[in-house]
């Protein structure tokens, strides 16, 4: 799967056939629709269980607290299960919700 982030990119440059018609957005939304698009290939990331992409998110996570040196040194285990919670969260949902009324015949 091509990179979410690099398609969005040049598609919100307008460097695909085309030309400037696609740019439709100010530089702020570009700027805006880019992090959104990082945050999705983010969970996607975490969803699939991609462990080389997991770990640069976590190192880069901890070098905001941590000098290199230390994170260098620092064992990162994790477990996978982020896939594994949301298909049996989905799960839940297969079946539409059933809800009953009562009505209250004193009242009328």
């Amino acid at each position: 799967m091509s990179n979410i982030i690099t398609q969005i990119s040049s598609f919100l440059s307008g460097s695909q056939s085309g030309g400037s018609h696609y740019n439709l957005y100010q530089q702020s939304n570009t700027l805006s629709e880019i992090e959104r698009a990082k945050h999705f290939q983010k969970q996607y990331d975490y969803y699939l269980g991609d462990i080389h992409q997991i770990k640069k998110y976590v190192e880069a996570t901890l070098l905001r607290t941590f000098s290199a040196d230390d994170v260098n040194e620092f064992q990162l285990p994790f477990i996978l299960i982020v896939k594994r919670v949301v298909d049996k969260i989905s799960m839940a949902y297969l079946e539409p919700a059933e809800r009953y009324f009562q009505v209250d015949k004193t009242q009328g």
